[in-house]
């Protein structure tokens, strides 16, 4: 009679393997029909993937930190990322110029200090000495210059718009550069808080294999690993400049699209740390005393981008008529997607700020539905049934989302017909022009231009959709104007034209939501939702 397999065998048979493949494994064979004592033993191999983390954590020690990430990133390469989940990883492999406190101030990383000319059009920064990229090399003001230059010039480059006034770059010793700006730019430093300020190695991004296939910054972490939309492996670089408050030795990011198997892995204690829970599932959270739940404010929103004039996907019909796109508008009704999808935790929004924000336009509040006049704005464009085919992120809550807004918009008698489709392919899609409507979010940024020009400006690389319109002279003020009352202003009115011509309609601010074992100390909560993992530790 053969032995029977016991729960620990099977546990340290599977150690290691991805606990969501089990799951993906079980509704196979609950739609296929599999015999019932192999899928009772499926089932088994899933309960307990908790023990198969525990022998794991025990076998690895406590340097090893688990995180499950909803995407895999689409680029290491600060010139080509793009992506919310690319920042998150980057945050961890490559240092940027200038960073942000909690506060949203800016903080000294790899400049110490920053000074600007008078007449505002040169900006120089006083370098942290003793530095170097991963690969041994050093990081000087002649790796800025080079970063900085490829950023400019690179073709496909998504921050040539992000830094497109910077003229010039003069290495004035190893350790100071100076940017000559065209004119004076008032949103610089916040865009070299982000990825434009990444500086990665020369040599490395002059790799002919490419920079994704050994990136290397002089971040505390180095890449190990990569497996396409399953794995991300780190370990810890031991001549990192700052290296003592970085204390696992090795960091695993786990691709998880699915928000509940996310949350599955976090409580069975296969995964230390999650980003993106569903808000549906913050009492839960709350109520287990082996983890910590953190619901913050965020700098982000979600809305609907249309394609006017990216290619020949737009829609004949919403693509060119923004009274078709305000009648959509309409007919959205943003406290019900609060209340049935994040559980009152999102704030409704119809800007791309935040309304606690001064750049917020106040005389255009987000206004209730109003279903007549969509119809009657209907009517009036002369066709009789629209219909928009919108993308959605393949994920529970923007799927959840995206049939609200579907149903919301047929009261309205406008047709939508969803597309779920994987993350990588709607901004591969978005970037192609190969799209009527997309819903999707961004990060947010500190400086309010860094939410409007990247995706509405003339000349942005990342303006997926085309919009140029009658908001870029006042946007081109607002980058130029350091009068904080002035700045306002522009960028009022700037919102306000952007609020007429719809060529994204903004529907809420998503709250950043993020679990983690109650063993981890030392996390600390950033509006911009990236995991920063300086003097985090598990708890002695």
């Amino acid at each position: 009679m053969p032995a029977r397999v016991t729960d620990t065998a099977i546990a340290e048979a599977f150690r290691g393997y991805p606990a969501r493949n089990f799951y993906a494994l079980i509704c196979f064979g609950q739609r296929q029909g599999i015999r019932v004592a192999a899928f009772s033993l499926l089932r088994r191999i899933a309960t307990v993937m908790a023990l198969a983390g525990s022998l794991a954590a025990h076998a690895q020690g406590q340097s090893v930190l688990r995180i499950g990430l909803q995407d895999d990133p689409d680029s290491f390469d600060p010139a080509r990322a793009y992506s919310f989940v690319g920042r998150i990883m980057l945050t961890s492999l490559c240092n940027k110029l200038v960073d942000t406190a909690p506060d949203l101030s800016f903080v000294p990383q790899l400049a110490l200090s920053w000074t600007t000319a008078p007449d505002g059009k040169a900006v120089t920064f006083k370098l942290r000495p003793g530095v170097k990229f991963s690969d041994g090399t050093d990081m000087d003001a002649a790796a800025v210059a080079f970063n900085i230059d490829r950023g400019l010039h690179l073709p496909g480059s998504r921050r040539s718009s992000e830094i497109s006034a910077v003229d010039t770059v003069d290495v004035l010793d190893p350790l100071t550069v100076r940017f000559n700006l065209k004119a004076p730019f008032a949103p610089l430093i916040a865009q070299l808080s982000d990825r434009a300020g990444l500086i990665a190695s020369p040599k490395a991004l002059q790799n002919p294999a490419g920079f994704d296939a050994a990136p290397a910054c002089s971040g505390p972490f180095k890449l190990r690993e990569r497996v396409s939309q399953d794995r991300v492996v780190l370990v810890r670089d031991p001549t990192y400049w700052d290296h003592e408050h970085f204390h696992f030795d090795r960091v695993e990011f786990r691709i998880m699209s699915d928000p509940t198997i996310r949350l599955s892995n976090l409580r069975a204690g296969t995964l230390d740390f999650a980003e993106r829970i569903l808000a549906s599932d913050v009492g839960m959270l709350k109520a287990d005393t082996r983890l910590r739940v953190i619901v913050g404010p965020s700098l982000r929103y979600t809305g609907i981008t249309f394609n006017i004039a990216n290619g020949t996907g737009a829609s004949p019909e919403f693509g060119k008529s923004a009274q078709l796109r305000e009648a959509l508008d309409l007919s959205f009704e943003r406290a019900a997607i609060n209340q049935v999808v994040f559980d009152g935790n999102s704030v409704p929004g119809n800007q791309p700020v935040v309304f606690t924000s001064p750049y917020y336009a106040p005389n255009r509040p987000v206004m209730p539905p109003d279903i007549a006049k969509s119809k009657t704005l209907i009517q009036a464009s002369g066709i009789a049934h629209p219909t928009l085919d919108l993308m959605v992120q393949n994920s529970a809550d923007q799927v959840q989302v995206g049939q609200m807004l579907q149903s919301m918009a047929k009261d309205a008698g406008i047709q939508i017909n969803l597309q779920a489709i994987e993350f990588q392919t709607q901004l591969a899609r978005q970037a192609s022009g190969s799209f009527q409507a997309s819903l999707i979010g961004w990060g947010g940024r500190v400086d309010p231009d860094g939410n409007i020009s990247p995706l509405l400006g003339c000349k942005s690389s990342t303006n997926d959709g085309r919009y140029c319109g009658g908001a870029e002279a006042d946007l081109l003020a607002g980058q130029a104007e350091t009068d904080p009352a002035r700045r306002r202003e522009l960028y009022h009115r700037a919102i306000s034209t952007i609020l007429d011509d719809r060529p994204i309609i903004y529907l809420y601010h998503p709250p950043l939501i993020m679990g983690m074992t109650a063993r981890l100390n030392g996390f600390v909560y950033h509006p911009d939702g990236l995991i920063r993992l300086r003097d985090v530790a598990y708890a002695p």
